[in-house]
């Protein structure tokens, strides 16, 4: 018998018991290790973390673009292939943003492995034409580019009549693309629907909260004008009173003509536009040129996000509308 008295020979009595127990409660107790959360890549920050807000703890999300890289240029490296090679969906917001994730969902799988299902939900978020979202600015870079091409068609009518993917930049659109990502995570792992259910509501309920606040701070701007350096603001504009009369790169890797170039300076001079938009992931050179031309002040917002630590979208929001706020107070 070993004595607990002796304190030699008591730690080991401890340890033998120690084990004996753990292995009546849970047999391999001591080797267990917890199963491998399912993976799932999402293209642009603002839908890695709606992806992950409705997850919740069930899935391992990671995001496909690189934080401070353009959403419209990026093409993937071996680095950014290797990191999602486990995941299996990709969701996407499509409309043109991303096309970029079928070359990565392709590259990441193996010989015998399938690729990820790509899941594009922007749809979802009602989109319409940019020439619905941004009419001034269509017009204007239809009017210098009025020469048709062989076909018939004006060469600038193709991006016109394309559908404006920017929908996370308003809040109410944005509802119903997280809808949408409730449902496809539903049909991934059944299992946790009623926690999607659950984190949505909620997600949807702070949403409210944001466009109420937007809203109200929105009604005192006394000149809401601006210039942008790329056609992303459409929604943002529809949904609170922001007049774009002229966006200096509409369609995404099309440098604005000279002729074009020549009406946005001349627009901006006669409607006293007092902001230009500029974006941290896209070359300032332009705007810097047309704020230094015009007397415009040059503004730096970012879009996308997800270069600050901890980050979320409602604190990329609101990083994004106060220092708008702040320029057109």
């Amino acid at each position: 018998m070993i004595s607990l008295k002796n304190n030699r020979t008591y730690p080991k009595y401890r340890v033998v018991w120690l084990v004996f127990v753990l292995t009546l409660w849970g047999g391999d107790a001591l080797s267990e290790t917890r199963p491998e959360k399912p993976c799932l890549g999402a293209t642009i920050f603002p839908l890695f973390d709606l992806v992950r807000t409705i997850g919740g703890e069930r899935f391992e999300v990671i995001q496909l673009l690189p934080s401070g890289r353009s959403e419209h240029l990026f093409d993937p490296a071996p680095r950014d292939i290797a990191k999602v090679k486990k995941c299996k969906a990709f969701f996407a917001i499509g409309l043109g943003l991303d096309p970029w994730v079928a070359k990565l969902a392709i590259a990441s799988s193996g010989k015998k492995a399938a690729s990820p299902r790509i899941v594009e939900v922007g749809v979802a978020g009602n989109p319409l034409p940019f020439r619905h979202t941004m009419p001034e600015a269509v017009r204007l870079l239809e009017e210098a580019d009025s020469d048709r091409s062989a076909g018939g068609q004006r060469r600038g009518g193709a991006g016109a009549e394309a559908l404006d993917p920017h929908v996370w930049l308003d809040p109410i659109r944005w509802e119903m693309v997280a809808r949408r990502v409730q449902s496809e995570l539903a049909a991934i792992d059944p299992d946790g629907t009623k926690g999607f259910s659950e984190r949505t509501a909620d997600f949807a309920r702070l949403l409210n909260a944001v466009h109420l606040k937007f809203g109200g701070a929105a009604a005192k701007w006394k000149n809401s004008r601006v210039v942008t350096v790329h056609g992303a603001y459409g929604y943002f504009s529809l949904r609170y009173g922001v007049r774009i009369p002229a966006v200096l790169e509409l369609i995404p890797g099309r440098q604005p003509s000279a002729k074009y170039m020549s009406l946005a300076l001349a627009t901006i001079r006669r409607e006293q536009v007092p902001i230009v938009l500029a974006e941290p992931q896209i070359d300032q050179r332009t705007p810097r040129m047309i704020a230094s031309e015009t007397g415009a002040r040059l503004v730096t917002v970012d879009p996308i996000g997800g270069v600050v630590p901890g980050e979320t979208w409602e604190s990329m929001m609101t990083r994004f509308f106060e220092v708008l706020s702040g320029a057109l107070k």
